[in-house]
């Protein structure tokens, strides 16, 4: 939350508000962008990139760059592998 400036409008206070919020979210972007890159760039010539993504996928590793994937992005794809298997599961039953 931004501080309000004395004799400031309810107008101009949420204008700042807003301006902060989307500059928080901009510098969350760009680092997210810089880690990004640095993964691809390490990993991208790797001779066990898939099996090294797949071992952290099958340990849920948590922390860091797996088979040139952010935890975040491994963890979207653990998410996606769960929800698949129950689907199955439901399916044969």
């Amino acid at each position: 939350s931004v501080l309000r400036v004395e004799g400031e409008t309810n107008d101009e206070h949420e204008a700042r508000c807003r301006l902060a919020r989307n500059a928080a979210r901009n510098s969350r972007k760009r680092v997210m962008l810089t880690r990004r890159r640095a993964a691809k760039s390490l990993c991208g010539g790797c001779p066990i990139k898939v099996e090294c993504l797949r071992g952290a996928i099958e340990r849920r590793e948590i922390h860091g760059t797996w088979g040139g994937m952010l935890e975040e992005e491994v963890k979207i794809l653990q998410d996606e592998l769960k929800k698949r298997r129950r689907r199955r599961g439901a399916t044969t039953m």
